[in-house]
């Protein structure tokens, strides 16, 4: 064997080991005592990026469940990519591809709910923001914030923790979580109505005034100057929280 060829070979089976020393063997020529430290080494680090992205997610799991969970990702089909950054979506990944856990149904929605926020203190847009009146959010074309994500989940995912664990769905909770012009990472519950106004907001075609007509329209609900008025209100609440960041006029 060439030296290149052996060289390579010694680095797999050291791989090997890290991630599975229960399975594969120490290298020939490396000491226990060196190849525990690297063990150690690699494996907390992997640890310590997951517990700080999913830290809801930890707080569920006894200690030794917590690290058998890990192992079992830490493992070459799994784990792959060399870039840290990107562990936080192998993990999800890897989640969604296990089995449902019948004592803990939520944890695939609640892992995505806290990557979510990952993802958005990441986001490296920056967003114009300018301050605009309620007439000017009815009349013109409402421009929603990058820094944004609307999620459905079964599982009220925004209230899970150690002392709440739902094992049966809750229906569709619509979650809007954002960073804000503060680089504060916000969440809000939203219902059928709001989410629909959202939904056509995205799409930067309609006047805020359209938009809530569109939204009444379909949904058969009376327009009056009550409704009105709370859907006005509603954008400018929308407005005060940095989701909508400023107005274009329409063309």
């Amino acid at each position: 064997m060439s030296d290149i060829r052996k060289h390579k070979a010694t680095q797999e089976a050291f791989a090997a080991h890290i991630r599975n020393p229960s399975k594969y063997p120490i290298p020939e020529g490396i000491e226990e005592q060196r190849m525990q430290i690297y063990r150690d080494l690699f494996f907390n680090n992997i640890n310590g990026l997951i517990k700080q992205a999913f830290p809801i997610l930890k707080s569920l799991y006894p200690t030794e469940e917590w690290i058998d969970l890990i192992r079992d990702f830490y493992q070459k089909e799994h784990n792959k990519t060399p870039y840290f950054t990107e562990i936080s979506t192998e993990f999800l990944q890897f989640l969604n591809q296990r089995p449902m856990d019948v004592n803990r149904p939520f944890i695939q929605e609640l892992a995505h709910y806290e990557w979510l926020e990952m993802a958005l203190e990441k986001d490296k847009n920056k967003p114009l923001y300018q301050a605009v009146d309620t007439q000017q959010l009815c009349d013109q074309i409402p421009m929603i914030t990058p820094l944004i994500k609307i999620q459905s989940y079964q599982y009220p995912v925004h209230q899970i923790g150690p002392k709440y664990q739902p094992i049966e769905s809750k229906g569709n909770n619509h979650l809007m979580v954002w960073r804000n012009r503060k680089q504060q990472i916000k969440f809000a519950c939203l219902n059928k109505i709001s989410t629909l106004l959202m939904t056509q907001l995205q799409l930067h075609k309609y006047s805020g005034q359209q938009a809530l007509l569109n939204v009444f329209t379909d949904n058969h609900i009376d327009i009056t100057e009550q409704t009105m008025a709370f859907g006005h209100q509603q954008l400018f609440k929308w407005h005060q929280q940095d989701i909508i960041i400023n107005t274009q006029k329409r063309t």
